[in-house]
């Protein structure tokens, strides 16, 4: 696929085919893709891109509803963490190919892929107005070079120039370029006359001056001077490229971008992240724009601070010479001699590896800056110079894939071309498979480091070294032998880091190790005290740790070398206890917020906080910490239900409460309740389920007013175990609980009071008042999770009455609250719930929306009946449709997704019901009885009568069929006289009745109804 920007908006397929681009809005969305290829776009950016001012309310379902047109147009659209990306290579984008262009200097090839004015169709957007500012600048100085290297040549058309110079009147370059064509020429009065007239031009409109370039080129045509070129003789002292440049072409566009802008830029990063290799790029590339030479000056290999300055010396010596400077060789300061050099001249002076002699380093630039004021500096350094007006670039690792991401899809990525041409060098066969994106991934991305991986796959298969890579400072060994030492193994170059440390650094280090994400302010001063601040302000400027979100990360291999220091040093107990004890005290204090209108903000910090506490959660249950582990676990255990991470979280709390040792009560039974919901949801196991919450219960009597999950312990306890006889009076124990002082207790009580009432086929009056005044109270609090709940319910019994249009709406407001929790799993069966309703309300094309939506959030999904549950749905409309073999192959999809255990025997109950019916319409009798029968048992076994309903009219569906519309006609009654009220959500029901009154007459389809009604869950198996 190619995508062009640079000129009205055209795709075309990988065969040349013009892709169709729809309206306005559909072009806007892939214009703002197509400007970050491979990249995750955040919605809001998405949405201020195709809407500008005019956001409609739910901007996010018409933003979804836009992504779905790319897709079906053909686009790979995929879904990203907060956002979506377009999965095409950046050199698809012709825009990406054009500033990749300019900044290898290939200023015919970028300039000819402009076709006319790009971004037409968004230049009322912010930006395409920061892109397109952008785009005319690169233009520019593409079009600077390209005239520059003309008029070297003497091939420079005038006319051209002039026109050109003309369009931009208030830039000096321009101006500069056409007086050295003219003066080359021999018409030097003319290139007087152009200089006068911009300077006047100038004076007249910002009441500026020309710069000194052009000040002393007028000088130079006053004087007659006729050399208008750069002095002969050496311009840089640049190595030859050796090895292709990987990865970093935004980087090469921004630095420079960035040295336009400040004299001084400063390359910063952790110790191999290819700062060097940057720099030395980027001087490449600048060396048109700057004629008078771009320098490297190497302080590696420069030991004392009164070193650098001599090093700079020894760097120009061969421009000073060319120069003819004698005070360059005559003067006995050094920076007498450099300024003799540079003063003069439009020069760019690369200063690498500055961050041992940093200080003499910083003093020198500050001095040669104010001396030499044509002078631009590119420096690298792990920690910035700390100079005024110094511009820092941030040099990262390079990207990662996705851990989602195929193999093909990872070759995409710059890291993963790396080390394929790395590793072929060493051994010409080498191909990318899965262990080695594994080794990319596992290195962070470090380019050093892959490199080195790469030297080593020349004795060892990718296999084999990926999973070897938790030794990996001891594998990665034998870089180049003419490196510098400390590049020539991966623990050398994080050794001089380390040895660059004072005392205090070193154990800010060690100890924000432990860390395994984010790492917060608050954290840093639980684990380092009162100078946190000042610590993480020096580890922060030595690119050892860096900004992300509102804290701070380190790199894995910056934190397994910390974490070795740690085991070193003799304080890793006394460390272990103070990053324990913060997360408990965290996991504690959000645990009772969860369950307010606040839930969200300490939700977002749970969640920044998820790896980090579940690292420790492991730490502890791996060194037998019960009291630490139990207390994270009930400090955790909502938080898990509520983000659905009830799966991650389900073998961890297995092993944690079976580690040996006493625990206070109120924190034991607390994570026994959590327990037990969480595994009957993960496993399905009902009975171990109602073990553990039947111990819980027990534990916690007399404990029941330290926490409102203790108090609902027994009445979950009794739901749990009661069979179909028992779940009436068992309900009943939950009305004790209406009044409850807890408002949540309460709440929640008259919630799981009302899903009783509908499962027991009550009058549905019952529940809906039950569910109202549950909603009453959620809303008092503020909980989502208890108002996501009552709204679904109220949205299914919507449904059940007819009312599609209401359970739309009710399965809209239940989504947006799941988004607000980033319930992303619960969100999935909501999303196929809307899609439900809108298929009955006969709204089709809002239906593959909603499909849509409920597929993409379903890929991420950890427990297996979300996958079902798209299956089921997509299966279940199929069948209603008329695509019985698609139907069928969904509905044996889903089964095979639930897999052998199911926390809901009323969905497999489902499934297996509109197998059978499938199955019924395609003749298959037999098949069909055994998955209905199949499917009562369980909607019996959970005591729910709406799904026993449900199956019975499946039932009467293969009665009919099979010639007996008296049997199908008493299970039609049978199934009125369970559920209690006639589910139209069943629209099977309404053609099944049809048929057999049709067949039976009104008389005997009465009677045989009748029949039906004397049957209850009790003895309704009795009908086959």
């Amino acid at each position: 696929m190619e995508i062009s920007l640079l000129g009205p908006l055209e795709a075309r397929a990988d065969d040349g085919t013009r892709l169709d681009l729809g309206g306005v809005r559909l072009r806007r969305l892939l214009i703002r893709l197509a400007l970050d290829p491979g990249r995750a776009v955040s919605v809001a950016a998405l949405v201020d891109a195709v809407w500008a001012e005019d956001v409609p309310a739910n901007a996010v379902n018409a933003l979804q509803a836009l992504v779905s047109r790319l897709r079906r147009a053909g686009f790979p659209v995929e879904a990203a963490p907060g956002g979506y990306l377009l999965r095409i290579p950046a050199d698809a984008v012709d825009a990406v190919r054009f500033e990749r262009l300019t900044t290898a200097g290939r200023a015919e090839e970028a300039l000819a892929l402009w076709r006319g004015e790009p971004l037409l169709e968004a230049e009322d957007a912010e930006f395409a107005q920061v892109t397109l500012a952008r785009w005319a600048t690169l233009r520019d100085e593409v079009s600077e070079t390209l005239f520059a290297r003309q008029i070297e040549a003497g091939t420079v058309e005038l006319a051209a120039l002039q026109e050109w110079v003309a369009a931009r009147p208030l830039r000096d370059r321009p101006v500069e370029l056409l007086m050295l064509a003219l003066r080359a020429a021999g018409r030097g009065p003319e290139a007087l006359s152009a200089y006068e007239r911009h300077r006047e031009l100038l004076a007249d409109q910002l009441g500026a001056d020309p710069g000194p370039a052009l000040r002393q080129l007028h000088v130079d045509i006053l004087r007659g001077d006729s050399e208008s070129v750069p002095v002969k003789g050496p311009r840089t002292n640049l190595p030859a490229q050796r090895t292709s440049f990987v990865g970093r072409d935004d980087d090469l566009l921004r630095v420079r971008e960035t040295l336009d802008r400040s004299r001084l830029v400063t390359l910063t990063g952790p110790g191999g992240s290819g700062k060097t290799r940057l720099a030395l790029e980027v001087a490449r590339g600048l060396l048109p724009a700057y004629p008078e030479g771009v320098w490297l000056v190497e302080l590696a290999p420069v030991t004392k601070p009164e070193d650098v300055a001599p090093a700079v010396v020894s760097a120009l010596g061969a421009r000073a010479r060319a120069l003819r400077k004698d005070v360059f060789f005559d003067a006995a300061d050094p920076l007498d001699r450099i300024v003799s050099v540079l003063a003069e001249h439009r020069t760019l002076l690369v200063l690498d590896n500055c961050e041992h002699v940093v200080d003499a380093a910083a003093r020198l630039v500050d001095e040669l800056l104010a001396a030499c004021p044509l002078l631009r500096v590119l420096a690298t350094s792990r920690e910035p110079l700390g100079v005024p007006g110094e511009a820092l670039w941030p040099v990262e690792p390079l990207r990662l894939p996705p851990p989602d991401a195929t193999v093909a899809q990872a070759l995409t990525f710059p890291v993963v071309q790396l080390l394929r041409e790395r590793a072929r060098a060493v051994r010409p066969d080498f191909e990318i498979d899965e262990a080695s994106v594994a080794i990319c991934r596992a290195l962070d991305g470090m380019p050093l480091a892959i490199e080195l991986a790469a030297a080593r796959l020349r004795s060892m298969p990718a296999g084999q070294l990926a999973d070897r890579l938790d030794d990996k400072f001891r594998l990665l060994r034998g870089g180049s032998r003419t490196a510098l030492p400390r590049h020539q193994t991966l623990r050398a170059v994080i050794d001089w880091s380390w040895d660059l440390l004072g005392d205090d650094e070193r154990r800010g280090w060690q100890r924000l190790a432990m860390a395994t994400s984010v790492i917060s302010v608050d954290l840093a001063e639980a684990l380092l005290g009162p100078d946190a601040v000042d610590v993480v302000g020096a580890l922060l400027d030595k690119s050892l740790i860096r900004v992300e979100g509102s804290g701070y990360r380190m790199l894995e291999t910056i934190r397994e070398y910390g974490l070795e220091r740690l085991a070193e040093s003799g304080a890793e107990a006394e460390a272990r206890k103070a990053w324990t004890e913060y997360f408990v005290e965290l996991a504690e204090a959000a645990e009772a917020r969860l369950r307010t209108a606040d839930q969200l903000p300490w939700l977002r910090l749970l969640e920044a906080e998820h790896d980090n506490l579940l690292s420790v959660l492991r730490w502890a249950v791996g060194h037998g910490q019960k009291e630490t582990a139990v207390r994270l676990i009930a400090g955790l255990g909502w938080y898990w239900w509520l983000r659905n991470y009830r799966a991650e979280a389900a073998v961890l709390v297995e092993d944690a409460l079976n580690l040996p040792g006493e625990v206070p009560v109120r924190h034991f039974a607390l994570a026994k309740v959590f327990s037990a919901v969480i595994y009957v949801e993960t496993f399905g196991d009902f009975e171990y389920a109602t073990c553990v919450l039947q111990e819980a219960a027990r534990i916690a009597r007399g404990h029941e007013s330290e926490h409102p999950m203790l108090r609902l312990a027994e009445p979950m306890r009794a739901l749990m175990s009661s069979g179909i006889n028992g779940l009436g009076s068992e309900a009943e124990i939950l009305a004790e609980y209406f009044d409850d002082p807890d408002p949540w207790v309460a709440a929640t009580a008259r919630a799981l009071h009302g899903h009783a009432a509908i499962n027991l086929g009550w009058d549905r009056a019952v529940a809906v008042g039950d569910f109202e005044a549950a909603l009453a109270r959620f809303r008092e609090l503020g909980d989502r999770w208890g108002l996501a709940l009552v709204l679904d319910a109220l949205g299914t019994i919507a449904n059940n009455a007819g009312d599609y249009a209401a359970a739309a709406q009710y399965a809209r407001e239940t989504i947006a609250l799941s988004e607000e929790l980033g319930a992303q799993e619960d969100q999935v069966q909501q999303w196929m719930n809307l899609a439900w309703a809108l298929y009955l309300a006969g709204e089709s094309a809002a239906v593959d929306d909603a499909i849509e939506t409920a597929t993409r959030l379903a890929q991420d999904a950890t427990q297996p009946h979300v996958h079902a549950v798209v299956s089921f749905g997509r299966g279940n409309m199929a069948r209603l449709a008329g695509d019985l073999p698609g139907a069928r192959r969904l509905m044996e999809a889903a089964l095979v997704q639930l897999g052998p255990a199911s926390a809901a025997p009323q969905f497999r109950a489902m499934i297996r019901n509109g197998l059978g019916l499938t199955l019924a319409a395609q003749g298959e009798y037999a098949a069909a009885a055994r998955e209905h029968r199949t499917a009562l048992e369980d909607g019996l076994s959970a005591g729910d009568s709406p799904i026993v309903g449900m199956v019975l009219i499946g039932l009467a569906d293969l009665a009919e069929r099979q010639g007996d519309p008296a049997k199908a006609a008493t299970q039609l009654g049978a199934a009125a006289a369970i559920v209690g009220v006639e589910d139209r959500a069943v629209v099977d029901r309404a053609r099944v009745e049809s048929a057999v009154r049709t067949a039976l007459g009104p008389s005997a389809f009465t009677e045989a109804v009748e029949r039906g009604r004397a049957y209850t869950m009790e003895n309704v198996l009795e009908l086959l």
